[in-house]
Formats: structure tokens, sequence, C-alpha cells
């Protein structure tokens, strides 16, 4: 059966390289944080990839607020895609967060 979906986004989303047991290299999810002397914050990626959201369904329960069901993918920059394969649920304010993009400003490293 199909996986039906509402909408999908597509959201650019910050990478970092990490050496795995072995010597080899992979990409991960997120920044890395660089802190400064006066303790100031710099988030770091090595690269960019995309984080597909696409919405399942909404809903209204009765005396709450609309909900937002949904499943995330990630292509990280050498075009390999994964997920978790998980529904997830969030209120439709932190849903139009997470589809507005990273939750932080950060540099790309030139490697």
């Amino acid at each position: 059966m199909a996986e039906s979906h509402l909408t999908e986004h597509h959201v650019t989303h910050p990478f970092i390289k990490v050496e795995e047991f072995g010597g080899n290299i992979s990409w991960s999810i997120g920044c890395e944080v660089h802190q400064d002397r006066m303790g100031g914050d710099t988030w770091v990626a090595h690269g960019e990839g995309k984080k597909i959201i696409k919405e399942i369904s909404r809903h209204t329960p009765k005396g709450y607020r609309e909900k937002v069901f949904f499943t995330v993918e990630y292509t990280d920059p050498d075009g390999n895609a994964y997920s978790k394969k998980r529904l997830q649920m969030l209120g439709i304010r932190a849903f139009q967060n997470r589809v507005a993009g990273f939750a932080f400003e950060y540099d790309v490293e030139s490697t």
C-alpha cells in the first residue's frame, strides 16, 4: 500500500563528517559548536543535505490545538537517503518552526 501524505517539505539541513571505527568517514546530522574566548558560539557544518518532512495528517482533537503527524527522511551531502521510519507528532506552531529550517544560523566549512 502506498504512503499517502498531504505535503512534502524539503529543508536544507547541516551535516558534519565523522570518523567511524576503522577510519571510515561518514556524514552525521547537525553541526559542531565552536566556542570563542568570550563565550560566543559558532555553529559549523561540513556540508549540507536535505531534511524531507512528509505530512501524513492533521487533526484537531476537541478542546486541543491542531496536531500534525509526519515522518522525516534525510539525504546527506553525497545523496544517500535514510530515515528512522517512525511517525512523529507536533503542535501546529512547533511543526511550522520545524519546516522553516535549521534552528540556528551556521557556517559551512569549505573542504
